[in-house]
């Protein structure tokens, strides 16, 4: 399963700092009600080079950033991950 992050236009853009920089984590939770949960995590730092970090150009842009191969398939698609048909998805972006 792949996880990947798209910036987007939105009506403050020209309000931030461009281009975009900070960490971004990703993870998919778990959803048991164990005490210990095994959450699938990854993180990473954004790249203000790259197209993917630049001010969005236009309300649809193709340029996205993160992890082709972010967990197998075979281990999300069970439970814990899988309650209710849903898998829950967590990003966080600190600047």
């Amino acid at each position: 399963m792949g996880l990947f992050v798209h910036l987007m236009q939105g009506e403050n853009d020209n309000l931030l700092d461009w281009p975009f920089s900070g960490r971004i984590s990703l993870s998919i939770l778990d959803q048991s009600s164990a005490g210990f949960r095994n959450h699938i995590n990854g993180t990473f730092l954004a790249k203000p080079n790259l197209a993917s970090f630049q001010n969005p150009a236009a309300t649809v842009d193709l340029n996205v950033y993160g992890y082709a191969e972010f967990a197998p398939i075979h281990l999300v698609s069970t439970t814990p991950y899988v309650k209710n048909d849903t898998v829950m998805v967590k990003i966080e972006i600190r600047r």
